[in-house]
Parts: C-alpha cells; sequence; structure tokens
C-alpha cells in the first residue's frame, strides 16, 4: 500500500499543474486559444532583408576563415554589421 503514495502523488501533482498551467488560462479566455499576432507584410520584408544580410556576413566571414585571413573587423566597422551582432541588439 505505501508503495503506491508515490505514483499517486506524481500523478495528482501532474494534475493539478495541467490544470494550472493549461485549463485554467484557457477557461479565462472563452474556452480557446490565443492566436498569434497578425505581423504585417512590412515587418515579414524587414526580416528577410536581415536575414540575407546575416546570411551574406556569414558567407564573407567563412570564405575569409576559409582563406585564412583574420581581419573580420574590416567588415564590422563597414557599416554591414552592427559590432553587436547581426540583431543589432
Amino acid at each position: 500500500m505505501t508503495g503506491l503514495w508515490l505514483p499517486l502523488a506524481v500523478t495528482v501533482l501532474a494534475l493539478a499543474l495541467t490544470y494550472a498551467c493549461c485549463i485554467r488560462p484557457m477557461l479565462k479566455q472563452g474556452g480557446r486559444c490565443v492566436p498569434p499576432s497578425k505581423r504585417s507584410a512590412e515587418s515579414v520584408d524587414e526580416e528577410i532583408r536581415r536575414t540575407r544580410e546575416e546570411l551574406g556576413y556569414l558567407r564573407e566571414q567563412a570564405a575569409r576563415a576559409k582563406r585564412g585571413d583574420g581581419s573580420l573587423d574590416a567588415t564590422r566597422g563597414a557599416g554591414r554589421i552592427p559590432p553587436d551582432g547581426p540583431s543589432g541588439g
């Protein structure tokens, strides 16, 4: 009988966490999940542009590493990629 307490306690804890983290918030929103926020075409285009810039920078960095040229700071100073990284933040 004592060997059943641990599995029973774990099951009750799992049910309580499922209710607290999943079911209760969904009930507060009228029984539906919240859809992801809508993205504008401009924000998607901007993200594509930044991704292409980053890809170009990474390709350039890989080509320099392949040649053995270690001067990667010249590219950063030229304004292609800010010193704190491609995301800018």
